[in-house]
């Protein structure tokens, strides 16, 4: 019994050095898939430093299936495997496939070790892209990495990164953990709190946002300025327009440029007034005023149309262009706006830049059913050989309707005579280049 036992041994031990031999000879050549496959074989327990190694070659140097094979290997060296997987994932230089087969296998392993290391690369402020790899890795290992988390939070020196880690996890879990670092001393902390709560949309979320309003630090306040402006559904129950409109008078940049955007995300008439009352004001900084004019551009109601008016026929060129824009976005309001943009054509304020003459131009050549046919034609005999050629070419989109309508203006005893020059020049045009 005793001879079988140690020739049996002896035999698997030779078995073992051969497979040794056959999967560094696959490597030598460069055949991955040969040595992916090998490593299947080989017991993890007695051969870890050499499955690991084998197997970081594998994940550099082979191809994705490769890679896919090996992932099923690595999960089974527990903690061995980890930092140099880690490493793997700050190494610029591998193909992107590379590093997210890396970071599933992270995912799997429910060690303190991986959540140790997402929470230190993550803290370094990493590229996108791999900053979507570290959190997807979080977020795959799930609860075990959260409940890690919320270890850390009561370690000072490792708070910050750990709510940077949370800030990054869009999980309910993670709700609580954040609303309780609130009131910490370090404004970042609070910061990433408030952005990644902003996300949510939980009841537990709005109360503290509001409240946020008022911090003392600006990043903080604009960041939550944000997450309330994402919700609109709110407006109403939590009274948001006149909760946010202080902030427009905030010293801050920042704070005030958010909140324009945010108020115009809640889309009423509340908040278009309080735009409007803002933007009047002559202590209203040039940026924001801008700001308030794109803002107009989300609220798409009747209201907003004076306000728009009154911002092309008063405003720079620069900040015009940008009204027009905003009125191009109000599209249940387009037969009025086709209206009000032929009217400004003849402005002398419209006179002054032929950008903003060519912006006029592609808004009213993309309004539908022809309305903004007669502002176009307005600009056929424009000083300006660009502006020209422009209303030509968004005439010609419109195809046959638009010439019908062309000579329907050119028989009305009541269009102007700049307009029938303008029309008869864009009529011979399109004659003269179907011949």
């Amino acid at each position: 019994m005793s001879f079988i036992s140690e020739s049996f041994i002896s035999k698997s031990f030779i078995s073992e050095s051969s497979s040794l031999e056959s999967l560094q000879q696959a490597a030598d050549r460069g055949d991955w898939a040969a040595v992916s496959d090998g490593l299947l074989e080989l017991d993890p327990s007695s051969h870890g430093a050499e499955i690991l190694a084998w197997s970081l070659q594998v994940l550099t140097q082979g191809d994705f299936a490769d890679s896919w094979q090996v992932a099923k290997v690595l999960p089974k060296l527990g903690d061995l495997a980890i930092q140099p997987l880690l490493d793997l994932l700050q190494n610029t230089e591998l193909e992107a496939a590379t590093h997210w087969c890396v970071g599933r296998i992270l995912g799997e392993s429910s060690s303190a070790l991986v959540v140790a290391g997402v929470i230190e690369q993550l803290s370094q402020n990493p590229p996108a892209e791999l900053a979507e790899i570290l959190v997807r890795v979080l977020t795959d290992m799930g609860s075990p990495a959260i409940q890690q988390l919320n270890q850390l939070l009561a370690i000072p020196h490792q708070r910050k990164s750990a709510v940077l880690a949370l800030g990054h996890i869009r999980h309910s879990q993670t709700i609580e953990p954040l609303i309780a670092v609130l009131n910490d001393p370090d404004a970042e902390i609070r910061r990433v709190a408030i952005e990644a709560l902003g996300s949510f949309h939980d009841v537990r979320v709005p109360p503290v946002l509001i409240t946020a309003l008022t911090d003392l630090d600006s990043k903080v306040r604009r960041v939550a300025v944000m997450g309330l402006g994402m919700r609109p559904d709110l407006a109403t129950a939590m009274q948001l327009v006149d909760r946010l409109t202080p902030l427009l008078q905030d010293l801050y940049p920042g704070v005030y440029l958010a909140t324009a955007a945010a108020l115009g995300r809640m889309g009423n008439e509340a908040a278009a007034i309080a735009l409007g009352n803002c933007y009047q004001k002559e202590t209203c900084p040039p940026d924001l005023q801008r700001q308030i004019v794109y803002a107009w551009g989300s609220i798409d109601l009747p209201i907003t149309l004076p306000y728009l008016r009154q911002v092309l026929w008063t405003s720079n060129n620069e900040t015009a262009v940008v009204a027009i824009r905003s009125l191009n976005q109000l599209k249940n309001q387009q037969p009025a706006v086709a209206k009000l943009l032929a009217e400004y054509i003849q402005h002398p304020a419209a006179n002054n830049s032929p950008r903003l003459r060519q912006e006029l131009t592609a808004v009213l050549g993309n309004m539908p059913d022809l309305l903004g046919v007669e502002g176009i034609v307005r600009l056929l005999a424009d000083p300006d050989e660009r502006v020209r050629w422009q209303a030509i070419y968004w005439l010609q989109q419109g195809g046959s309707p638009v010439v019908e309508k062309l000579q329907q203006l050119v028989q009305t005893p009541t269009t102007a005579s700049g307009l029938l020059t303008g029309i008869q020049r864009c009529l011979d045009h399109w004659q003269s280049a179907s011949q």
